[in-house]
């Protein structure tokens, strides 16, 4: 079940929810009680917070290391083109751009704009 929620992670918004039910369905039928399927439901959702919302973003945030602004830009910029699915693309490719402009070099130190301070 772990693999699955693991896997239902990468899913935005609908997969934490998936995953939710379905533990608290399995919480419901071993235990036969609505307040432990809650508990579980609820351990689940603080772990899942916690991990989306200040682990996640600190480990990438230190790794990327890419101005907040500018991530802030793209992802409008991304959003008006292609909606929801830009606003997906937007940051990973955010990091390719910085990526390719820090090692190929062609418009000389223009990457370092993207960086942060």
């Amino acid at each position: 079940m772990g693999a699955f929620a693991g896997v239902l992670n990468f899913v935005p918004y609908i997969g934490p929810l998936i995953s939710m039910v379905c533990f608290g369905v399995i919480a419901y039928v071993q235990f036969d009680s609505m307040s432990y399927a809650f508990i579980i439901i609820s351990t689940y959702l603080f772990i899942n917070l916690l991990e989306s919302q200040f682990v996640t973003p600190t480990l990438l945030g230190r790794g990327f290391n890419l101005n907040p602004l500018i991530i802030f830009i793209w992802l409008i910029l991304w959003g008006w083109l292609w909606g929801s699915m830009g606003m997906l693309i937007a940051v990973p490719l955010l990091v390719c751009l910085n990526t390719l402009l820090e090692r190929l070099d062609l418009f000389g130190r223009v990457h370092l704009i993207l960086r942060a301070r």
